[in-house]
């Protein structure tokens, strides 16, 4: 440090800076001669990821189901995914989900107002996030749903926020 001070004269005005950029040097040789001996030495094995067979792939994705994922939180925050609509009705939507044996049934309350370009209440969403209204699903359409659990309710009855097709 003290041939950096002596050197430059703006190490003289502010010795720190001399200190601050020998620990910088020191720890670049540390650690490109650590990348040397790990990487670089003979011997070493560089591994490459196989690519996947997209034929593979395709016959994969056609042949399951939706992913059927259920998220609840602590807080009462509910994410269902993968839900198969059984019945609309006003603003209502039955939603079953199945498991093996084990199937569900979620009852889904939504609630929209429009007034000019402000909207309030449940968002409603095809795949490929444009806005759609409740009348766009049908019976038999597979959704997800964000909301929270009514807490009063023995069931699981679901105020949603957002509706995906």
């Amino acid at each position: 440090m003290k041939y950096l001070i002596t050197k430059f004269p703006i190490f003289r005005s502010n010795p720190r800076l001399a200190g601050f950029l020998g620990v910088s040097v020191s720890t670049f040789i540390v650690g490109l001669l650590f990348f040397t001996v790990t990487y670089l030495l003979p011997g070493a094995e560089t591994v490459k990821a196989e690519e996947p067979n997209p034929a593979s792939l395709v016959s994969k994705v056609s042949n399951s189901k939706s992913i059927l994922e259920v998220h609840i939180a602590s807080n009462g925050m509910v994410f269902l995914q993968g839900g198969l609509v059984e019945s609309v009705s006003g603003t209502t939507i039955v939603v079953g989900t199945s498991w093996e044996a084990t199937k569900m049934s979620w009852i889904i309350h939504t609630d929209a107002s429009d007034y000019g370009k402000r909207h309030f209440g449940t968002i409603f969403l095809d795949s490929k996030g444009k806005k759609v209204a409740i009348t766009d699903i049908r019976v038999g359409d597979v959704i997800t749903v964000s909301g929270t659990l009514k807490p009063s309710s023995s069931g699981m009855i679901l105020k949603a926020e957002v509706v995906r097709i």
